[in-house]
């Protein structure tokens, strides 16, 4: 279960007009699927910010094993299981060539954002490294 670094903010539930980039597309990757830029991405930039189901999620099943992150649920103060509901649940893992990062919104508790830790070229696949040693 990959972690999820905790942005600082106030409690927060609700955000409309949630960002979706339109710089990446959903294609086969060596993987299976996986997201890929299409467009140049900045340093920085967000990709995408997707809301999270966070009521204790099993995640006992193997179908759901590489879906489930670990999170913050922030009304509890207890760590838990997030399903974010994104692309962000595409993104492949890599130890080396990772290009993003993700992090969980304390303002609006729900959600994460995924944004570009260095720039990303067209034809780039979006890579995260899930924490795992």
């Amino acid at each position: 279960m990959a972690n999820l670094k905790i942005s600082e903010g106030n409690k927060g539930v609700y955000k409309q007009n949630l960002i979706k980039s339109n710089k990446v597309i959903v294609s086969s990757s060596k993987y299976g699927y996986g997201l890929f830029c299409i467009s140049p991405i900045k340093r920085g930039e967000i990709i995408e910010e997707c809301v999270v189901m966070t009521d204790r999620i099993q995640h006992d099943s193997p179908e759901m094993q590489n879906y489930v992150f670990r999170g913050n649920e922030v009304y509890r103060d207890i760590y838990d299981k997030v399903l974010p509901a994104g692309l962000v649940t595409l993104v492949n893992h890599s130890f080396n060539n990772n290009n993003i990062d993700i992090e969980q919104n304390l303002n609006f508790e729900r959600l994460l954002y995924v944004f570009a830790i260095r720039d990303i070229m067209p034809s780039e696949e979006i890579l995260w490294n899930y924490g795992y040693q």
